[in-house]
């Protein structure tokens, strides 16, 4: 039993997301149901159907019947990139009932006293990292829209230049809160515009008048770059006649050219102020710990591509990648 918590699959990051997000609506449910006129479900009823959930809740905790977190919170768990089986892990599934429990307990309290939710549920408001303000109550911000207010946020040059990287962002997460997106995540799909072809946003093929060209997929373009790449690397390898020098050479001509690593900070620097139009300085700040990053700080990225530059060489010293700056050639 002690083994099964030593690791678990989840992300717990993307599982806090999506409790953030349970009690994000539940207070903000609560608001609203004070502040209308007539409440579509009377008091008597309200009450009634969150006993009834409450004990289907506790029987399920009693029955390890896991399934249950699915039913209530599937819907969230999609909408901050877990899958249904997540929420059904007992990992994620003990929590999303505890959680419901102590919401329905908060629920009644406040229908019953008529308490200010936002007061009588300070302390699990906080637990979760949500103040306990109005404002806090708005929807997460969905990632397409983060890319529209940094947009709107930038001058005109560098507008189109957002929008780049928003896309391939947008390839890479989907559409999803900005807020579920994990620091891991971030070194990933930094890891794949680090892996595109130079110049290959020209490959659309529009180039020429009544042409529709074709639509440009980040992940293809990697893909069919690999594939060339891998197979003149088993070429080269398998001629014995060249000395490693020669290899290095040959591969270093003929290896696609990829996004430089000058490049690749400043798409960084790019994809911070998309996470900053949605999480301000909370997540994206200078000042903030590195552990509580959404998006890695130069120093971070940088030690990462230490390990990125080791993994792309073969074991005898042969590139795999290379990029090819203005003023010189860098393996």
């Amino acid at each position: 039993m002690l083994a099964d918590l030593q690791e678990s699959p989840i992300s717990e990051a993307r599982a806090g997301a999506m409790l953030r997000e349970i009690v994000r609506r539940a207070v903000a449910e609560m608001i609203a149901r004070q502040e209308s006129n007539a409440p579509a479900e009377q008091s008597d009823a309200y009450l009634g159907r969150l006993d009834a959930e409450t004990s289907l809740i506790r029987d399920a905790q009693q029955t390890r019947d896991w399934s249950v977190a699915s039913a209530f919170a599937g819907e969230i768990a999609r909408k901050n990139g877990l899958e249904s089986a997540s929420v059904c892990s007992p990992a994620v599934a003990r929590q999303v009932l505890s959680l419901l429990r102590r919401l329905n307990d908060l629920c009644a309290r406040v229908e019953r006293n008529f308490d200010d939710p936002l007061d009588a549920g300070r302390d699990l408001l906080r637990d979760h990292d949500i103040a306990p303000t109005r404002e806090a109550m708005k929807p997460p911000m969905q990632l397409s829209d983060a890319i529209e207010t940094a947009c709107q946020e930038a001058h005109n040059d560098v507008e189109t230049r957002i929008r780049v990287v928003g896309k391939r962002a947008l390839a890479f997460f989907g559409e999803v809160p900005v807020s579920s997106i994990v620091l891991a995540q971030s070194f990933d799909v930094l890891h794949m515009v680090r892996m595109l072809p130079e110049g290959w946003g020209k490959n659309h093929r529009r180039n020429r008048h009544g042409r529709d060209g074709r639509k440009l997929c980040p992940r293809r373009e990697i893909r069919g770059a690999d594939a060339k790449d891998a197979a003149l690397l088993e070429e080269i390898m398998r001629l014995d006649t060249l000395s490693v020098p020669d290899k290095r050479r040959r591969l270093v001509q003929e290896l696609t050219p990829r996004l430089t690593d000058g490049t690749l900070f400043v798409q960084r620097d790019r994809l911070d102020r998309i996470f900053r139009a949605a999480l301000g300085r909370r997540r994206v700040g200078r000042d903030i710990d590195e552990d509580d990053r959404v998006v890695p700080s130069h120093a971070q990225l940088n030690g990462r591509m230490q390990n990125w530059h080791k993994a792309q060489k073969t074991p005898c010293g042969l590139p795999k990648r290379v990029s090819r700056p203005k003023r010189r050639m860098s393996l």
